[in-house]
């Protein structure tokens, strides 16, 4: 194999790998922005805050995040469970449980 063959190779590996990599902080904290937006009743003019979060994954393009949370009026983190989901691209969050 020349090496051009084994780089293009490894670019693809790389590629697909990517594409089903598990959510990290600033996917979570994206999600759940848009989720606040779209939910003003839960979160009031309040931006959520992720400190910290570990997913799992439950399906095809689906996590369950257990999130540390804060708001931007309560400093102080709370734990809950959020269910990420990608979509068109995107994840989207879906709260499951307020108390981790």
């Amino acid at each position: 194999m020349s090496i051009k063959a084994g780089l293009a190779l490894v670019l693809v590996a790389f590629a697909l790998s990517a594409c089903g990599s598990t959510p990290g902080k600033s996917d979570v904290q994206g999600a759940l922005e848009r989720f606040s937006k779209e939910n003003p009743i839960l979160f009031g003019s309040d931006k959520p805050i992720v400190k910290d979060t570990k997913c799992t994954k439950t399906g095809n393009d689906t996590f369950d995040c257990v999130t540390s949370l804060a708001t931007s009026s309560d400093p102080q983190p709370h734990t809950i469970t959020v269910k990420l989901t990608k979509l068109n691209g995107k994840w989207t969050a879906q709260i499951t449980n307020l108390f981790g």
